[in-house]
């Protein structure tokens, strides 16, 4: 079984237990949730990473699994105020360090946008960017 995903400025981070032959990906478009909103959800990266933590220790400790970051494109152009792609990057990496791990897998930033595909039960990640190159990771 393969689970899929596109990237533009959005971030997916992948999980791989490569004992358990367990994994899973999340994928969120916006950083966090403006302070105003009580809106909680999946589409905002502190939301995503939280659940997909709880999801993941659910069969092992973090530290356990191969991940993988990848997105985070600055697809608009160079002068526009929002850096909703790097502010993205920024609360997986802030994610990342606070739980102490480390990534196998990278592939951020840039003007590109990504396709990815992660195979359950090998583990095995092709990407795609825009340039219609294939990376298998």
């Amino acid at each position: 079984m393969r689970i899929q995903t596109l990237l533009g400025s959005c971030i997916a981070l992948t999980a791989w237990h490569p004992t358990l032959l367990v994994g899973g990906m999340c994928h969120y478009l916006l950083p966090r949730r403006a302070t105003s909103k009580k809106k909680r959800g999946p589409i905002f990266g502190v939301d995503a990473l939280d659940l997909m933590q709880k999801h993941l220790m659910s069969y092992d400790h973090l530290k356990q699994y191969e991940l993988g970051l990848f997105g985070g494109s600055h697809l608009l152009n160079e002068i526009d105020i929002y850096a909703i792609g790097r502010e993205n990057i920024d609360v997986a990496k802030y994610w990342l360090g606070e739980n102490h791990l480390y990534l196998t897998h990278e592939s951020l930033g840039g003007s590109m946008a990504r396709r990815l595909k992660l195979d359950l039960q090998t583990g095995v990640i092709d990407l795609f960017s825009n340039s219609l190159q294939q990376d298998t990771l």
